[in-house]
């Protein structure tokens, strides 16, 4: 079977879409499978998937095209206020580039190869004050 011409739909999960059936098993169950099977999943465009309270954390790590769905996230008897709806991570390991020795802004070349396209943050432990930069 071809895999790249595979996508994942809430609605394939038993989403509804209509902005006031609860869609989060759906929503959860169509992200678990898209991350088993590192398919990519494409909400319904023009649906309104309804999230309720329930304390259920939606880890999203394939490519996600929501269109133009809408989410209505209602949190009037939400069960854990301080946790997320959706948790968006990488399944690539992170890289520890040791042998860049500088970040410079508008910088062009790290002067080393990465194995595929690639997001460089630049993670410290402190922040100097830098004027090109505002401070958070």
């Amino acid at each position: 079977m071809d895999k790249s011409k595979l996508v994942v739909t809430y609605e394939a999960f038993g989403a509804v879409g209509d902005g006031k059936t609860d869609d989060v098993p759906a929503i959860y169950q169509a992200h678990e499978f898209a991350n088993n099977e590192n398919l990519p999943v494409k909400a319904r465009d023009g649906a309104t998937y309804y999230i309720g309270g329930a304390a259920t954390v939606i880890n999203i790590q394939t490519t996600t095209d929501f269109g133009t769905a809408r989410f209505i996230i209602d949190d009037r008897n939400v069960e854990n206020r301080v946790h997320n709806v959706f948790h968006v991570t990488s399944r690539e390991i992170p890289l520890d580039l040791t042998e860049v020795n500088s970040l410079q802004v508008g910088q062009s070349n790290l002067g080393t190869t990465l194995p595929a396209r690639s997001l460089v943050a630049n993670l410290l432990a402190t922040i100097k004050k830098n004027k090109k930069f505002k401070q958070l």
